[in-house]
């Protein structure tokens, strides 16, 4: 698996809180874009299809 940057995590403790997304780019001061950029790399990353499964991957692996 390829690591992870430490804003990824950031965008994953974000997303395992069950913020909105718009809610996660505000909080982290990314615009809209920046947030799907992290989100595809994240669900990459992790082989994951959606949010709930990154989440559930990032947490079986102790990244978050």
């Amino acid at each position: 698996m390829q690591p992870l940057t430490n804003r990824e995590i950031d965008v994953l403790r974000s997303l395992a809180s069950g913020k909105p997304i718009t809610a996660i780019g505000k909080n982290l001061h990314i615009s809209h874009n920046t947030m799907k950029t992290h989100l595809r790399n994240i669900y990459r990353k992790l082989q994951a299809s959606g949010r709930d499964q990154a989440v559930e991957k990032a947490q079986s692996l102790f990244i978050i």
